[in-house]
């Protein structure tokens, strides 16, 4: 393979089913929490706070939590809750050792705040710091451009969500079931080889890239701004769909490609507004489709799954898909973007 973020992203259906195995046993999850739990605040930056914003959009939907996330670099701006009880923190990072999330895990403590660290190394300084641990088990991760750990961490947030609703008393077989077949479905998206690379020939003409998407699919268009910027130095920029319709369209009047996660709970009001899009702009158009195929895109991949969290994963995938291929017909070095690194301590 020409570069490890590919070995990374082709080594995801393995690591997923691992991690799986490890840390359920039939419908019991082996994860280590409080007793009651009756708000979660996540922590984290970069892929990880894309991963924690999706996380939480899960817990508020299915477990009827209040979650909420901050940015670790933001949190020493925050005044940490003193009075509420029952109140979990949690913290990822891939390294365990990021710098910020370190300071922000440290100011929770003196507050004597639960706290939960999902990382990708044993005994670094937050997995020591924590209360409780999750390992998300996806290997060492070479490539600046964050996959198969990412992954790994939507995985564990899913599975902590669970546990938490099945301490609430709730039945969460259905939602395991539905987890046990995210690696077949990943290493489906793979094979599709001739349809990724012709939308990354697409996604490598322009330079003004807009990604949309709804609720749980808004930071997972975020993420996948993210990859492509790390990856191609394109300018790709993420919005809700309702949101960018007030001023930041006004994007589209320069030669512009729009990708867009179109999700079945919200298709009427994102088919409007692709629609006036098209009409207004003529952008060409990637779509990620939940249900019906849009007759709006040049290129479209149709999700046929039901289950959100597998939805959120093709998505996910499919994007980590578009960035690396871009990224290769752009001659750009992908594993090692230059000015970046992974920050820690």
């Amino acid at each position: 393979m020409s570069s490890f973020m590919e070995k990374e992203i082709k080594e995801q259906p393995q690591i997923l089913e691992g991690l799986f195995s490890t840390l359920t046993d039939g419908n019991n999850i082996l994860i280590d929490i409080p007793d009651k739990i009756d708000k979660v605040i996540f922590i984290a930056s970069g892929s990880s706070y894309h991963c924690a914003k999706a996380a939480s959009e899960m817990f508020s939907s299915l477990a009827e939590i209040d979650c909420f996330c901050e940015y670790s670099s933001e949190f020493p701006m925050k005044k940490v809750l003193t009075s509420k009880r029952n109140l979990l923190y949690v913290f990822l990072s891939q390294s365990g050792e990021t710098s910020d999330t370190i300071a922000a895990i440290e100011k929770v403590k003196a507050q004597g705040h639960y706290t939960l660290t999902i990382t990708n190394r044993k005994n670094s300084k937050l997995w020591n710091l924590s209360d409780y641990n999750i390992y998300c088990d996806a290997g060492v991760e070479n490539s600046i451009a964050s996959t198969k750990a990412l992954s790994a961490q939507l995985l564990c947030t899913y599975l902590l969500m669970l546990k938490i609703m099945q301490k609430q008393g709730k039945n969460v077989k259905e939602h395991l079931d539905a987890i046990k077949n995210i690696p077949n479905v990943i290493q489906n998206i793979i094979k599709k080889d001739a349809k990724i690379k012709q939308a990354s020939k697409l996604l490598a003409k322009f330079t003004n890239v807009v990604l949309l998407g709804s609720q749980i699919f808004y930071p997972i268009a975020k993420e996948a701004s993210l990859k492509i910027k790390e990856t191609s130095f394109i300018n790709a920029n993420a919005y809700p769909f309702g949101e960018f319709m007030h001023g930041h369209v006004a994007v589209l009047n320069n030669p512009s490609l729009v990708i867009a996660i179109v999700d079945s709970d919200n298709l009427s009001l994102q088919s409007k507004f692709l629609e006036k899009i098209k009409k207004d702009y003529s952008p060409k158009m990637i779509t990620l489709n939940m249900d019906n195929l849009l007759n709006l895109s040049d290129i479209s991949f149709e999700i046929k799954e039901q289950k959100r969290i597998t939805q959120v994963f093709c998505a996910l995938v499919i994007s980590q898909l578009l960035a690396l291929n871009c990224a290769k017909m752009l001659g750009r070095d992908i594993d090692k973007p230059h000015g970046l690194s992974k920050v820690v301590s």
